[in-house]
């Protein structure tokens, strides 16, 4: 009954986290080669099988819903790249490609997100 109060949650209902932030410590040097290998990886946009399908998606630069690629984590290998708006659907997160940006996957299975300068 306090925990409800406190935090206007049951504790055996489910929560749905729509806001993360993430502080990140590591070496530049090794994710520096990663990304530089990564970026002879194959575009994965229009390849169908490895799209899990589309949603609509409203983006504030658009100003209008946008039906936007779904990919499903465990499809995409080291190299692809993700062209925004795009979606990538893991077990414990969903991750959102801006447009103008772009996800590339790196050696390790992380995804290396930057602004698509072409």
């Amino acid at each position: 009954m306090e925990h409800e109060k406190a935090f206007s949650v049951k504790e055996d209902t489910h929560v749905e986290c729509i806001h993360w932030r993430v502080k990140a410590i590591g070496k530049r040097e090794k994710e520096a080669a990663v990304q530089e290998k990564a970026w002879s990886g194959e575009y994965v946009l229009h390849n169908r099988s490895k799209r899990k399908g589309s949603r609509k998606v409203f983006f504030k630069s658009y100003r209008e819903e946008i039906i936007t690629p779904v990919f499903a984590g465990e499809n995409l290998i080291y190299g692809d790249v993700i062209q925004g708006p795009a979606i990538i659907e893991e077990p414990t997160t969903t991750i959102l490609v801006l447009p103008r940006y772009e996800a590339r996957v790196t050696k390790y299975n992380n995804y290396y997100i930057e602004a698509d300068l072409r």
